[in-house]
């Protein structure tokens, strides 16, 4: 008999977020070398030496864990173990973050030279690396902060003659591509694959379009993956293109599926070849717009029919759409109540729709929608001014709803974030005309159990409004339009 028995010092290269809030465990994954030798190494992973709970050796190049709940505050060395010896990343590898988070006392403009007119901000996150894009007295303005929106690059102005609108951005790693909608009608990209430093020739997705009006862009990507769909003609039908080598090549634009009739505010995610699209549709009847989806699985190749997902012959309005992995988690508003449908096996088959919140106090409004596999969790105002949010926990369960917000000003533009044992909520609570209008945020770390009081931040006296969060790990960065100057302009601030 030959008995073959493997050994070797674990070594550690990676760990994905580099961030927690300090007691308050997160989950991370740890990447390496001889982590599992084939299942017969016992490997432990260490946070400033404390050990690290639930750790579950994946593969003999990953570990995942969660953070130790003595984890402080400060940068933090990570370090794996066993039997055969061990390895450790440098401390500023990882970071502790104070929680509750605290933020800058002043907050920043991103362009703060500027007093052009600016509208239509879009951030996208990868790490530390944040690109921002938006209109700047109407041409497309993009810059880059590489340390977590502390710092801003100069802006460039990416388009031509042109009069754009709906500028977006997509990014992964070093690769960049921005979008927006050009004249009216074409539909247009640039893209960079040095972090947003030069950017190729624009190149029009919709060439054969013609006259026909392009309108409400939406982008989205994953590794190699992008789509982008938009609202083409007077007539309004969902079309989508996309690309698998990063945006150096795009598909025809194809309709999503075109039923005959009015189809609008649709929304789109995806996770690589995978990608999912709401929209609502009018084919039941003229005014009766039911909630749609459909679904590639070929990194757009192929898309299904699209099928109703709210109950027949009942008008709504604002679909939102998640999705991770296999779950995939559709809310919409329908009479002032906030209904919902969820899939377990990627967006196949949905489970009947049920209600989240019922019209209390003069109806639901501003919905928005995050998930973290059959969690969900969806923000929402109530009666125009009260806050909250709707959890569903697991496969079936019924929701719960939480009040995030007891203030009575008028409050809007909600949104959500879910990272494993975090969530994020943000809101603008005030009137903008009125000057009373700010941003304010809670956070949760027990998985949406309970949240913060809610919070402002910075040194605004004068309206916030259209916040826009982005999330690596506990590092929070928020981005705003702030009315403080003779002119609106861009802010941000960051814990």
């Amino acid at each position: 008999d030959i008995l073959v028995i493997r050994t070797g010092d674990p070594t550690i290269t990676g760990v994905a977020p580099n961030s927690a809030f300090a007691g308050n465990p997160q989950k991370v994954t740890i990447t390496g070398s001889a982590l599992s030798l084939g299942g017969t190494a016992n490997t432990r992973a260490r946070f400033a030496g404390a050990l690290a709970s639930f750790i579950n050796i994946v593969s003999d190049t990953t570990l995942e864990c969660e953070t130790p709940a003595s984890l402080a505050a400060g940068p933090a060395v990570v370090s794996v173990e066993n039997a055969n010896g061990g390895s450790a990343l440098p401390a500023s590898a990882f970071t502790g973050y104070a929680y509750p988070a605290t933020f800058l006392a002043a907050d920043a403009a991103i362009d703060p030279l500027s007093t052009a007119a600016v509208s239509d901000l879009a951030i996208a996150r990868d790490g530390s690396v944040v690109h921002a894009t938006w209109l700047k007295d109407g041409n497309v303005a993009h810059c880059v902060s590489v340390d977590g929106g502390a710092t801003w690059s100069p802006d460039q102005t990416l388009n031509g003659i042109d009069s754009p609108a709906a500028p977006q951005v997509v990014v992964s790693g070093a690769n960049v591509i921005v979008l927006w909608i050009a004249n009216g009608t074409s539909v247009v990209a640039r893209r960079s694959s040095d972090g947003g430093v030069a950017f190729g020739a624009p190149e029009i997705l919709n060439p054969l379009a013609g006259s026909a009006a392009a309108t409400r862009l939406r982008v989205t990507g994953d590794g190699d993956y992008r789509y982008a769909a938009w609202l083409s003609g007077t007539s309004e039908r969902v079309v989508v293109t996309s690309s698998s080598d990063g945006g150096v090549s795009w598909s025809s634009p194809v309709p999503v599926d075109d039923g005959g009739a009015r189809q609008a505010e649709h929304e789109l995610v995806s996770q690589g070849a995978n990608a999912w699209i709401t929209f609502t549709d009018e084919r039941q009847g003229a005014f009766i717009s039911g909630a749609y989806s459909a679904r590639t699985s070929d990194g757009g190749g192929t898309w299904s029919a699209a099928v109703l997902r709210s109950s027949p012959l009942t008008a709504i309005s604002s679909p939102r759409i998640a999705a991770d992995g296999e779950d995939v988690h559709i809310v919409w508003l329908r009479g002032g109540e906030l209904r919902y449908a969820a899939s377990t096996n990627g967006g196949g088959a949905f489970a009947p729709p049920q209600t989240l919140a019922n019209a209390m106090n003069g109806g639901v409004s501003a919905p928005a929608v995050a998930c973290d596999k059959n969690r969900m969790f969806a923000t929402f105002v109530d009666g125009g001014n009260s806050v909250w949010v709707s959890a569903v926990t697991a496969t079936g369960s019924l929701p719960q709803n939480q009040q995030l917000s007891t203030l009575t000003a008028a409050a809007g533009s909600t949104a959500v974030i879910v990272r494993d044992n975090y969530v994020f909520a943000t809101w603008r609570s005030g009137s903008v005309a009125g000057a009373t209008a700010r941003i304010r945020f809670t956070t949760s770390t027990d998985q949406g159990q309970s949240f913060l009081p809610a919070a402002a931040f910075g040194d605004g006296a004068a309206s916030q409004d259209l916040p826009a969060l982005a999330i690596d790990g506990a590092r929070m960065l928020f981005c705003w339009l702030d009315y403080r100057g003779a002119q609106p302009a861009f802010f941000f601030n960051h814990n």
